[in-house]
């Protein structure tokens, strides 16, 4: 689950996810620290950055150069969080 600093689930949409304080991983599996996870897309973009998800993928959703940034640094928060769990 992910969390807000008050423990409440992080709001919908991208950029959102500049309130994620933590993820909470207790309800995981406990098998999955011991296997890797192949995942497969039909993207081959990073996540962040210039060439990120944000910066190629919103404006053909609408969104304008603030949204792209917001969204990217809301982007690049996530992953902090995520590594940090």
């Amino acid at each position: 689950r992910l969390l807000t600093a008050d423990g409440t689930p992080v709001g919908p949409g991208g950029a959102a996810l500049a309130d994620l304080a933590r993820a909470d991983l207790s309800g995981l599996d406990p098998r999955l620290p011991g296997i890797d996870l192949v995942l497969a897309g039909d993207v081959d973009n990073p996540l962040t950055g210039p060439k990120g998800a944000a910066a190629v993928y919103g404006p053909q959703k609408g969104a304008d150069e603030d949204d792209v940034r917001t969204l990217d640094a809301a982007l690049t928060h996530y992953v902090r969080v995520l590594a940090d769990s």
